[in-house]
């Protein structure tokens, strides 16, 4: 968004600050949680810079940086801010305060969505008592199950199967006490066991009602998900390193088409031959996306509903598209 149209919220420093003092608790469990050490988080916004540090003066303009999971919350709680002090922030004279009110009840809300999104369980927690916990064979097991069905919808980078095992060693450590190399050890003959477990019983449609796609329980809300999750070691996998407002429009907003390398795939691999309707073709690319995972299905339906959204892209596409080879 840019600055100065009318359509455009006033984000005043306190509000920013009242927004940052209502993180800090969701944020420090998103730290504990994944074993931060140093969050690196950084939003400049409203003139200041808000960070692990504190806040301080800084240039104008609205940017997200940094690496550290809480950065998403972050993001999609500032969102919501947004939205609220658009719609209805003319309505309060504390409006600092209304905003902190409305943000708490919708945090957990948010952590829903995203884990939706991702296509991870909605409330991990649960899987302890569904079939597939109930058939693993003792406690242990269906602990480490639990925080699989966490680490599928949780935020931030993870470094492959490696990192997957570090972290439920980190955390089996921090749950039943005793040494993470020790529980790294077990670890690999659990993991196995429970997705054995989890690849019996009846198939997910992870695809839609004309066009199906029947997966196991494993491959739909662990595999896929934990797939989706960013690899900081890997060129691709990479997250963009800022989220800017002042660019954030037209194909930038869909998180999953922002770069060359995707727009050719989609060019080469699925666009339609000459006389195709294109935009028909591009509506069905995106439900092909967010079938494979490399949408999220909230944004896919965004796009499907967004005329001129999908016109930016098809504008882009025909750029993109003389520079191929």
């Amino acid at each position: 968004m840019t600055a100065g149209r009318s359509s455009d919220p006033v984000i005043t420093p306190e509000l920013a600050r009242a927004f940052w003092a209502e993180l800090r608790g969701p944020r420090a469990a998103t730290h504990r949680s994944h074993h931060v050490g140093l969050c690196d988080t950084e939003l400049r916004i409203a003139g200041l810079r808000l960070s692990a540090r504190g806040s301080s003066t800084a240039d104008g303009g609205f940017r997200l940086s940094g690496g550290c999971p809480c950065r998403d919350l972050v993001a999609d709680a500032f969102e919501v801010v947004w939205a609220f002090v658009a719609d209805r922030g003319h309505r309060f004279d504390n409006l600092a305060g209304a905003v902190r009110t409305d943000l708490r009840f919708r945090l957990v809300e948010l952590d829903r969505r995203a884990r939706r999104d991702r296509g991870a369980p909605v409330k991990p927690q649960t899987v302890r008592d569904n079939r597939y916990g109930r058939a693993l064979p003792d406690e242990f097991h269906r602990e480490v199950f639990v925080m699989l069905a966490d680490e599928a919808g949780a935020r931030g980078p993870l470094r492959g199967e490696a990192g997957l095992l570090g972290r439920l060693a980190d955390r089996c450590a921090d749950k039943f006490g005793g040494h993470a190399a020790t529980h790294a050890a077990r670890l690999p003959q659990v993991l196995r066991t429970v997705e054995r477990v989890c690849r019996t019983g009846p198939r997910v449609n992870v695809g839609t009602v004309s066009a199906p796609e029947l997966v196991t329980w494993w491959e739909a809300y662990v595999e896929r998900p934990l797939g989706r999750r960013p690899d900081p070691d890997s060129p691709t996998g990479e997250e963009p390193e800022i989220l800017d407002h002042d660019t954030s429009r037209e194909f930038d907003r869909i998180a999953a088409l922002t770069d060359d390398a995707v727009l050719a795939l989609l060019l080469t691999e699925v666009w339609p031959a000459p006389g195709t309707d294109r935009d028909d073709a591009l509506c069905e690319v995106i439900r092909v996306f967010a079938r494979r995972g490399l949408l999220p299905h909230r944004r896919a339906l965004e796009l499907l509903a967004d005329d001129d959204g999908r016109q930016d892209v098809l504008e882009r596409l025909e750029h993109v598209s003389r520079r191929l080879p």
